[in-house]
Formats: C-alpha cells, structure tokens, sequence
C-alpha cells in the first residue's frame, strides 16, 4: 500500500497541471498553424534573443518568394530569409525596444532581389515551456498599394506645381453642381477676382451670359467624352470682357471626381485677329478701287480712240471735199 505524503500529491498535481498545460501549449500551436495554413497574410514566430524561427505558414514563404515549404524556414534566423532595407535599426531591436509594433511599413528584399513593402504586426510573448521571449508576427505584402500611392502623391505634386505656375488661368471645380474649389494665382490677376470671390461660387459666373449655354453644351460632352473645349468671352471683376479657350478634362484629385478648366486669354490675338480682318477689308477695298479705276482708265482710252478714229475720219472726208 502507498502512502503518499502531502509533498507527493503537491508534486503530483503540480506535474498533471504542467502536462496539461504543454498539451494545452501544443494545441493552441497546432489550431494557429492550421488558421494561419490556408491565409494570403504571412504568420511566423521566432525567439526575441536570436531571431530563430519556431514557426510559418504558407503566406510567409509566398510573401518571401521563398520557394520552399513552410516546414523548411524552421530553424533559420529572421535574417537569413529576408534582408530590411528601410531602417537604420534592426527589426528584432525596434520589436524588444517597443515590445510590439502595430501597423508598422518597411521595406524589406527577398533572396531572388525584389523590394517588397511589409504592413507589420507583432508582439512579444513568453514561452510557457523555455521561458524564452517570443514574437508572434503578421505582416502582408502592400507593395501594389504602396506604389500606387506614391504615384498617386506624385502626380499630386505635378499637378500642385502645374497649378500653381501654370501661365494660364487654372481653376477647378466641383463635376457635379459646377462650384469652385480652387483657382490658381494667374486666375487672381487676368480676372480681377480674388480666390475668396471666386472660391464657392459657380463656374459659369466668370462668363458672359449669353455664352454660358455654350458652356452647358460642353459639360455634357466632357461626361460622355473626358474632355472638351471651346472659345467663350469671360468677364472679369471690372466688366472687361476678354476672350477666353476653355480646355476641360476630368480628373480625380485627392480622391474626388473634379474638373480642371485650363483658360487660355486670347484676347490680344482676337483683336489681333480683328485687325487682321479689318486690314483684309481695306486691302480688298483698295484693290477693288484700283480694278475700277484701271477699267475706267481701260474705258477712257477706248473712248479717246474711239474719238481720234472719229476725228480721223471727219478730216478724211473734209479733205475729200475740198479736193474737189
């Protein structure tokens, strides 16, 4: 017969809690690899002290372009299978240092040489049977969405520096109801309006009323085509009216569906163009006039001819005459 003291049921019990909770331990390992198996989101797990890899999943080695199993990468360091290019720290430092890191970007290079964009997710946990600090990690590849932002900040930085130099009025408004949101400098000196004057208000305010239809016409044509453009007359703040070409196209700035109207002033070439014609007309008047007169000098020689013919023939028949 066994007699168990108090210190042997204390061990006993404390043995059947630690296998519980190693069994407990391999279950939840077993239930996230089989979660984090079958996602597009990279899952692994190393020791904070060395960087050494307890865990992946198939989103991991993808992600990585690593070309093995996920199996395979158990037992590298975090810096054998990929290199950060982004940070003057390193990775595993930044996770000790802060003890976690939400929603952190860096960019990072595969062992095949490609630039990738990590949206990073970690945090320091403690192994329940080494006693050893553990990261758990999630991260997923936005390169894609990265680029695109950056061209899209990009071409917002062109479109900032064409605004705010351009030669021409530049102004841009609303798709929908046609109001103003912004005008550039250029606007301000050949209108006479300052961006607080205009800014709020309807486009077709700027134009002559009698034109403005013209302008509906050309709205719709930038719905079904993008772009359109056409030759109105603009009235500025002092009630000078300048001839203006309108050059609308559609563009999504900052998100948003809007209008950039490019508004060129011809109105020195109209006048140009005026004079022109003028001139035109003076020149055909003048050449007009030296036709006629030319017929008309034309028709005063046949005249005088037709006289000295007649002189001619009257002094024939008089010396006819007195002959006899």
């Amino acid at each position: 017969m066994i007699i168990l003291t108090v210190t042997n049921i204390v061990i006993i019990i404390a043995t059947i809690f630690f296998f519980k909770k190693i069994v407990g331990y391999r279950r939840s390992q077993l239930t996230l690899r089989r979660l984090f198996g079958h996602i597009n989101i990279g899952y692994y797990s190393f020791r904070c002290t060395d960087g050494l890899v307890l865990a992946a999943n198939r989103g991991f080695v993808n992600i990585l372009e690593l070309d093995v199993l996920p199996k395979e990468v158990e037992g590298k360091t975090v810096g054998e299978l990929f290199i950060d290019i982004d940070n003057d720290l390193d990775l595993i430092e930044k996770i000790r240092s802060r003890g976690e890191l939400k929603n952190y970007e860096f960019w990072v290079k595969t062992l095949k040489g490609n630039s990738k964009c990590i949206l990073y997710n970690a945090y320091i946990i403690k192994d329940t049977l080494t006693g050893h600090d553990i990261v758990e990690a999630l991260f997923e590849d936005i390169t894609e969405e990265r680029v695109s932002y950056e061209k899209m900040k990009e071409s917002e930085e062109r479109y900032e520096t064409l605004f705010k130099n351009a030669g021409d009025m530049v102004i841009i408004y609303n798709m929908e109801n046609m109001i103003m949101e912004e005008v550039n400098p250029v606007t301000e000196i050949i209108s006479g309006y300052s961006a607080e004057d205009l800014v709020g208000k309807t486009f077709d305010m700027m134009f002559h009323p009698k034109r403005r239809n013209v302008l509906k016409e050309a709205q719709h044509d930038l719905i079904f085509r993008g772009s359109a453009r056409l030759e109105t007359a603009m009235v500025t703040k002092s009630g000078i009216y300048k001839e203006v070409i309108l050059t609308l196209s559609i563009a999504n700035i900052k998100e948003e569906k809007i209008v950039m109207a490019l508004v060129k002033d011809i109105s020195e070439i109209v006048e140009e163009r005026e004079e022109q014609k003028r001139r035109k007309k003076e020149l055909e008047k003048f050449w007009q006039a030296s036709i006629e007169r030319e017929e008309r000098i034309k028709d005063l020689r046949k005249e005088l001819e037709r006289v000295n013919r007649q002189r001619k023939i009257s002094k024939e028949k008089h010396e006819k005459k007195s002959f006899k």
